[in-house]
């Protein structure tokens, strides 16, 4: 069975799906607003946080619990730390 491989994520292919390009590992005491705030320069990106990692929501109410150590999506103009 031969095994399909996604596009590198710097690919034009991977850019125009939509697919995050970044990472980034949760630290002690960060929320998702302020990884908006510092990595993608405006709190109020929360959202495009939380939409990119739905997989990560709590099924029972829906909402995105941060624990340290724990990697999230984020969008493709995440600033470079």
């Amino acid at each position: 069975t031969d095994e399909i491989k996604p596009p590198p994520r710097s690919s034009k292919v991977a850019r125009s799906l939509d697919i995050p390009s970044r990472t980034r590992v949760v630290r002690k005491h960060e929320t998702v607003r302020s990884i908006a705030r510092d990595d993608l320069g405006d709190p109020s990106r929360e959202a495009e946080i939380i939409k990119l990692n739905q997989d990560l929501l709590d099924p029972e109410d829906g909402l995105l619990r941060l624990k340290a150590g724990m990697t999230l999506k984020l969008p493709d103009d995440t600033r470079r730390r």
